[in-house]
């Protein structure tokens, strides 16, 4: 049986999903490149912890995307 079609309300999470993955491999990038210039313990656990909250939400918005973009 095949999947049915987007519906508007998927189409348009869809387009915002792509943006989303964008911005969040973006702040990825930027604190991986922080993490390995910075010396301070407590910033190394914020940057580590702050790290670790972006790479879930990345894998979330991706496997969504997975999953829409198998019916677009």
């Amino acid at each position: 049986e095949k999947p049915k079609k987007l519906s508007y309300n998927e189409q348009r999470e869809f387009s915002t999903l792509e943006v989303d993955i964008e911005k969040l491999e973006g702040e990825k990038n930027a604190l991986e490149t922080a993490l390995t210039k910075e010396t301070e313990y407590d910033k190394l656990q914020k940057l580590s912890s702050d790290l670790d909250k972006i790479k879930d939400q990345l894998e979330e918005k991706e496997m969504r995307w997975l999953e829409l973009s198998e019916r677009a």
